[in-house]
């Protein structure tokens, strides 16, 4: 029981620190979009933010700024403006969330990223834009690919799709693995995105 019990304290804070690490990255996103010069959504004004920001952060490889109509206004890179109409974070934000989030290929660097969005809003609280950051999943998989209890246990973290994110199969990583048929997330999806403890065998037959 005790081993039952230091494995679900030790998952629970593995989790935490996810939740950290995302929630700090959103909270950059979120004072930055409050900048006048961001909220100018003139793409002059806010370019010289976005390169700081990325400088600080270097894990963001990229922070942009997105119009309404989908279209890129201002970046920290000198690739050409982008058309990001088809994303689903766009979509989300000009909808009316004030935070979305979605694991892609990444448009510019061609490998696994994840993106974080907020809303760009005006002085009367309309939203007039996106503000938001890829980066590279290697600072979360660090953590959670490493992670290991007992001779078998592992972690990995999947998005709400059940893509992967951090696994510690990098093969699964980088195709996008999609693992809602495994047992433990199908399980966790029909008892309601609740925490839950569950057996199950591996694909092997091995319990």
């Amino acid at each position: 029981m005790n081993d039952v019990v230091e494995f679900g304290e030790r998952l629970v804070a593995l989790g935490n620190q996810v939740n950290g690490w995302i929630n700090n990255n959103v909270f950059i996103l979120h004072t930055a979009a409050k900048l006048s010069e961001i909220a100018s959504m003139d793409g002059l004004q806010q370019k010289p933010v976005l390169e700081t920001i990325q400088k600080q952060y270097p894990w963001m490889y990229l922070v942009f700024t997105v119009g309404t109509d989908g279209i890129n206004v201002a970046r920290s890179d000198d690739v050409p403006l982008k058309d990001y109409s088809d994303r689903q974070y766009y979509k989300d934000v000009v909808r009316g969330k004030n935070l979305s989030w979605q694991t892609l290929i990444g448009k510019t660097s061609k490998k696994p990223a994840l993106v974080l969005a907020v809303p760009i809003k005006s002085s009367d609280d309309e939203t007039i834009g996106v503000m938001a950051a890829a980066m590279t999943v290697d600072d979360i998989s660090k953590s959670i690919a490493t992670w290991k209890t007992g001779n078998t246990g592992h972690a990995f973290l999947v998005d709400e799709k059940g893509y992967v994110v951090a696994h510690p199969n990098r093969q699964y990583v980088a195709k996008r693995e999609n693992l809602n048929n495994h047992p433990l997330i199908a399980n966790y999806r029909k008892k309601g995105w609740t925490t839950i403890t569950t057996r199950f065998k591996t694909s092997n037959g091995q319990p």
